[in-house]
C-alpha cells in the first residue's frame, strides 16, 4: 500500500470535528429538494467545499438548474474551479479521487440506479461516503427509499446516523445541519456498505486511519488518496 498527494484537482479541507451524518426521509420529492437547498446553503455560510453527487448526469444537470433557479451559484463538469467554494456537482464515477467538507447524496431511490445491482450500488454509495471529511448527508424519500439504505439505519441506534423523517424535521439553523463535534466517523458506514471489490477494503480504510504520514500531512491541511 501507498499514500500518494492527490494531484491538481484536490480540494483543501478544514481539519475539524466530524460530524454526525444524516439521512432525511423527505415526504416527498419537493421536500427532498427544498432539504437539500437549505443544507447547501447552511454548509456554505460555514465555509465549507461541498460536494453532491449523483448516479447520473441527467440528474446532475437538472438539479444544477434547481439550484441555479433557487439563486446559489455552482458548478458541473467543464466549470470545476477547485480555488473557489461554490458546490460541484458530479457524478459518483467523477469524484473518486477527490475530497471534501462536506458530500451531499441526494435521490437515494431505486429508479436513480435502476440499471445497477446492489453490488454496484453500494460500491457508488462508498464511494461517495469516502469523499467527506468532515460531514456526509444523504436523502430519499419515504416509501421510495434504496433498499441498501436499511444497512445503515442501525448505526441511528448507536448515535452514529441521525434519521430526519419527513416534512416535520426540525428547521436548519447555523448548526442545524449536522451535530457538530460529533466523534462519528464515516468508516462506520464505510465498514456497513463494503462488499468485495470495493475502492478501498476495510483492512486498507483502517490502515488509512492509523499512518502517521497521513495524520501528519492532514495537519497541515492536505488530502491524500490511497492506492492498495
Amino acid at each position: 500500500r501507498k499514500c500518494v498527494p492527490l494531484d491538481g484537482r484536490t480540494t483543501k479541507t478544514a481539519q475539524t470535528g466530524r460530524e454526525t451524518p444524516l439521512l432525511h426521509m423527505a415526504s416527498d420529492f419537493g421536500d427532498e429538494t427544498e432539504r437539500l437547498v437549505d443544507i447547501v446553503r447552511v454548509r456554505l455560510d460555514q465555509g465549507e467545499r461541498i460536494a453532491i453527487l449523483f448516479p447520473m448526469n441527467r440528474q446532475v444537470r437538472g438539479f444544477a438548474q434547481g439550484l441555479r433557479n433557487a439563486g446559489l451559484e455552482v458548478e458541473t463538469k467543464g466549470e470545476y474551479d477547485f480555488s473557489s467554494d461554490r458546490p460541484k456537482l458530479m457524478t459518483y464515477h467523477a469524484a473518486k479521487g477527490l475530497t471534501f467538507d462536506t458530500v451531499l447524496m441526494p435521490r437515494l431511490v431505486p429508479k436513480s440506479f435502476s440499471r445497477l445491482d446492489r453490488y454496484r450500488i453500494e460500491r457508488l454509495l462508498f464511494v461517495g461516503i469516502a469523499r467527506a471529511t468532515k460531514w456526509v448527508y444523504m436523502s430519499s424519500v419515504q416509501g421510495q427509499e434504496l433498499p441498501s439504505l436499511e444497512r445503515v439505519r442501525p448505526l441511528a441506534a448507536r448515535g452514529l446516523l441521525t434519521i430526519q423523517e419527513g416534512s416535520s424535521a426540525p428547521s436548519l439553523d447555523g448548526k442545524g445541519a449536522g451535530v457538530v463535534g460529533a466523534s462519528a466517523e464515516e468508516s462506520d458506514l464505510l465498514d456497513l456498505l463494503y462488499v468485495d471489490g470495493s475502492a478501498i477494503s476495510t483492512s486498507c480504510w483502517g490502515w488509512i486511519r492509523r499512518s502517521g504520514p497521513i495524520a501528519e500531512g492532514a495537519a497541515r491541511g492536505y488530502n491524500y488518496r490511497v492506492v492498495c
